[in-house]
């Protein structure tokens, strides 16, 4: 079972980009800016188990993360078991999908698929809508979404939300997490030695 996290407890913040924030001493009665990513209160984490994911809200406060949530909003015939396990296996780090039974041959890729443009959605960034709104409002205007396997339904999905969710992990800073931070970000403190090397070592 995982830990809680507690006051002085160092954590380790995955963001959708891919890096690693550290945070170091957690305080109460506190915020942490995660720069475009939103910025939260302290005492929204306290208490909870890590390895959750979040999503910052617009008050500061979080909300855990439904992988799946978002694809059932747009499409409630996504909730049957083969879709289900599809967008719950990409959500969970399966990148490169194949899919053998669909294909999405009928369409033809083109800027005008996507009918919204950077600067409309840069300006409904600016009006306070949520990055959850962005990427509903781009499935909507997507002339050929519906077109498309359940599989690349799936990884558009996916793909917007890193960009537009603003949203991250709560990593358990054990001794393998660590070694794994160190070793993507701070290569040469561990003389660039992967963190199952390490083990061996010890």
């Amino acid at each position: 079972m995982s830990r809680t996290i507690s006051r002085g407890d160092n954590l380790l913040l995955k963001l959708p980009s891919g890096q690693t924030r550290t945070i170091k001493n957690l305080a109460a009665d506190s915020s942490i800016s995660l720069g475009k990513f939103g910025k939260f209160n302290t005492n929204e984490l306290l208490n909870l188990p890590f390895g959750l994911t979040f999503e910052i809200l617009k008050d500061g406060k979080l909300a855990l993360y439904d992988q799946t949530r978002l694809a059932l909003e747009h499409n409630p015939m996504m909730e049957n078991l083969n879709s289900f396990e599809t967008i719950k296996g990409i959500a969970n780090g399966i990148s490169n999908v194949e899919d053998i039974e669909a294909t999405n041959e009928m369409i033809k890729e083109s800027d005008g698929a996507q009918k919204l443009t950077n600067q409309e959605i840069e300006e409904l960034k600016k009006s306070g809508l949520s990055g959850r709104e962005i990427i509903l409002r781009q499935i909507q205007q997507h002339s050929a979404f519906e077109l498309k396997s359940e599989f690349s339904k799936a990884k558009y999905i996916k793909r917007k939300e890193k960009k537009f969710l603003k949203m991250f992990t709560c990593i358990d800073p054990t001794i393998h997490n660590l070694s794994q931070y160190l070793f993507e970000n701070h290569h040469f403190a561990v003389r660039g030695l992967r963190p199952d090397t390490l083990s061996q070592m010890l």
